[in-house]
């Protein structure tokens, strides 16, 4: 039976707080994650599990989520400090100082699940990390992958492992229900899901993004090919369309969320199929609106 997700995430709401309550700092304003919303697929990822494995106990799942809630604070937090380093002094110092204070959450994140399913674990987190630092030093250094190098299956894998450490919890469920053969369809889910939707928000974001200090991929590997590091959106454009990369890029977008969905047609994971079927749809949208191209 596919869970009530309000009911879960209220649940989960409830558990997240008991849990961070007790490790957040004094000196550092409390607040309530406000992340807890159906639409969410970051937060909703572990209710995917129930699907696959229906004889399992729901509590297997609500102790997942909650790992998974508390582990990705750290990764949100962390990020925060790697990308807002523009603001104001002040500011960017509450950043450091609540990604400082989220160490403590990733630390609980990780003992719970060796805890629950085991120390075998410990290889599927230290890999997967791995790839996510990786992926990060590339995407901060970033000085020599162009518009024509930009969609090589080489360069396109760092922007889904920037998403890997999502595939923990799952890795720890397959363990513990002896099921291992599934972990590697949940890598590539991720993997592909993430280079489709990180494509997508570059073009969809690119005004908002030319005026951030860490521009995106794309603008990132226009620069590179036009020499130029104060482009305009008609200039991007037009360099895209003129080089026949505006149609080349919403193919990979489609085929990588075809990838992604076959991965979770295979694990039977129902709300992330709806989350695949939204991105489908903004795509083609993003054909006929972003490009003034028919879908």
């Amino acid at each position: 039976m596919r869970p009530d997700i309000n009911h879960e995430l209220n649940i989960l709401r409830t558990s997240f707080e008991n849990a961070i309550r007790p490790l957040w700092s004094k000196s550092i304003p409390y607040i309530t994650d406000n992340s807890f919303r159906p639409n969410n697929w970051l937060i909703t990822f572990p209710y995917n599990f129930e699907s696959s494995f229906k004889d399992e106990s729901p509590e297997l799942i609500r102790k997942l989520a909650l790992i998974n809630a508390v582990y990705l604070v750290f990764f949100l937090r962390e990020d925060d400090v790697l990308d807002e380093y523009h603001l104001p002094h002040e500011q960017y110092r509450e950043l450091l100082l609540k990604m400082c204070n989220a160490h403590s959450m990733r630390n609980l994140a990780v003992g719970q699940l060796l805890h629950l399913c085991g120390t075998d674990v410990y290889s599927y987190l230290f890999d997967y990390e791995r790839k996510y630092y990786n992926a990060l030093i590339l995407e901060k250094n970033q000085n020599s992958i162009t518009v024509e190098t930009m969609l090589d299956e080489e360069n396109l894998c760092c922007l889904g492992w920037k998403l890997m450490p999502l595939a923990l919890t799952y890795a720890g469920f397959c363990i513990k229900t002896a099921v291992l053969d599934n972990i590697k369809s949940c890598e590539n889910l991720i993997l592909h899901y993430h280079i489709a939707k990180q494509m997508s928000d570059d073009i969809n974001d690119l005004d908002k993004d030319l005026y951030k200090p860490d521009k995106s991929y794309l603008i990132r590997a226009c620069e590179q090919s036009l020499q130029c590091t104060d482009l305009t959106v008609t200039v991007i454009k037009d360099t895209l369309i003129a080089r026949g990369f505006d149609k080349k890029i919403l193919a990979t977008i489609g085929q990588h969320l075809d990838k992604a969905k076959k991965c979770a047609l295979e694990l039977d994971f129902r709300f992330f199929l709806e989350h695949i079927d939204k991105a489908e749809q903004n795509i083609r949208a993003t054909a006929q609106l972003w490009l003034n191209k028919p879908s």
